[in-house]
């Protein structure tokens, strides 16, 4: 990755669930730091940007730029105008990453409206948002890539988790269609979608699961950073979860 590259991590602090895949923190603070160790300048867009600023002092001692700006991404205006001023003070995106996500962790009856439309908003409507704004610049120069974090849940239904399945299986579909229409305007453009298993971090620290095993936070990243360097489409994690639509069909 050469050092002209921009890593767009966006990410969220929820009140929805005592954690979140949040840029200061969790998977999306050792992404941000995975890419800035490979040469890429950062933009981070997190509801809390007071959060990302230790992260970012990090990050500019190893001599990589980083930028921060303040969003919450279940609002589609809000979106659009800080793309704006992305797109105004740093120009263009390479490398976007949808990283952020929350869970209600609750039943489908037991689950609040707003809380159900937040988790949508934010998992999968926010991807789209902010893919529509990074999009033009990247088929004009015919060069970049998306990543989607999804989930395991994209492929299977969870009871208990009917809000985090739904959203993850949407984003398992947009990021197929659009690879499909990007590949039929003959556009260099990648697309990956990532689907790991339950994380022992963040949103389901202390989760139990038989099989697969709840993943360590490092192995994750790094067949997650793999996985993008080598351009998979589909990235699961574990490795041998790539079967699951086999044996589910």
């Amino acid at each position: 990755m050469n050092e002209c590259s921009l890593y767009l991590n966006f990410v969220e602090i929820s009140p929805v669930h005592k954690s979140s895949t949040c840029a200061a923190n969790n998977i999306g603070c050792m992404l941000a730091w995975e890419f800035a160790l490979r040469g890429a300048n950062l933009i981070l867009v997190d509801l809390d940007a007071d959060g990302c600023a230790n992260l970012a002092d990090n990050i500019r001692d190893i001599g990589q730029a980083v930028k921060i700006y303040q969003c919450d991404l279940t609002k589609r205006d809000e979106i659009n105008r800080v793309m704006s001023d992305v797109l105004r003070d740093v120009g263009n995106v390479d490398i976007l990453v949808n990283n952020a996500g929350i869970v209600s962790a609750r039943r489908l009856q037991d689950c609040p409206d707003v809380i159900i439309q937040r988790v949508m908003d934010l998992n999968i409507m926010a991807s789209i948002w902010m893919t529509k704004a990074v999009l033009p610049g990247m088929q004009q120069r015919n060069y970049g890539h998306i990543v989607n974090i999804a989930s395991l849940t994209g492929f299977i239904g969870i009871g208990g988790l009917v809000d985090l399945s739904t959203s993850k299986f949407a984003s398992v579909g947009f990021s197929e269609a659009l690879h499909c229409e990007l590949s039929q305007m003959k556009k260099d453009i990648k697309v990956s979608v990532v689907c790991p298993s339950l994380l022992d971090r963040g949103m389901f620290e202390g989760a139990k699961s038989r099989f697969p095993a709840p993943l360590q936070p490092e192995y994750a990243i790094s067949e997650i950073m793999k996985g993008i360097l080598q351009d998979q489409e589909v990235i699961f994690i574990p490795w041998y979860m790539q079967f699951t639509p086999i044996l589910k069909a």
